[in-house]
């Protein structure tokens, strides 16, 4: 699916999922969060970028313009 999934991590559960936008098909395989909460990275490795989403409100990330090339090469993972 291309949509990033939230999850409540003190009840385990699965509280919505936000759509990957303006990347087809994007196939999101990894991600990380900033040390501050505040930013969300996601690797798509079939489109080689790697997507940022701000996450001000945790709840409602919203993805960013921004967009990482990493050339050359597929983006399995974020670190």
């Amino acid at each position: 699916m291309n949509t990033i999934d939230l999850f409540d991590l003190d009840s385990m559960r699965m509280i919505g999922s936000v759509a990957i936008i303006n990347a087809t098909p994007p196939q999101p395989s990894g991600g990380a969060v900033s040390p501050d909460g505040n930013t969300i990275l996601v690797s798509c490795q079939t489109i080689g970028k790697v997507l940022v989403f701000n996450a001000a409100d945790p709840y409602h990330p919203v993805q960013t313009p921004t967009v990482v090339n990493r050339e050359p090469g597929f983006p399995h993972a974020v670190v």
